[in-house]
């Protein structure tokens, strides 16, 4: 059965690989982006089931985030 790929977009260090930790764990392939520059360069690399974004990140918002890869 075919994992499930999820991109995770936090700016923070702490959480983002605590729930990358949890989500692996529960048997997902998981890729965790810096930012959301890095986010959406890894989103264009394609093949992602779900994308989760902080909303509150430095450089730009999460909202943002979410209506491009939309």
């Amino acid at each position: 059965m075919k994992r499930g790929k999820i991109l995770l977009v936090d700016d923070e260090e702490i959480i983002p690989e605590t729930v990358c930790d949890d989500l692996r764990e529960s048997r997902f392939d998981v890729v965790q982006a810096k930012n959301a520059t890095d986010g959406l360069r890894h989103f264009g690399a394609g093949g992602f089931d779900l994308v989760i974004s902080d909303l509150m990140m430095d450089e730009t918002d999460g909202f943002e985030v979410l209506r491009a890869v939309k």
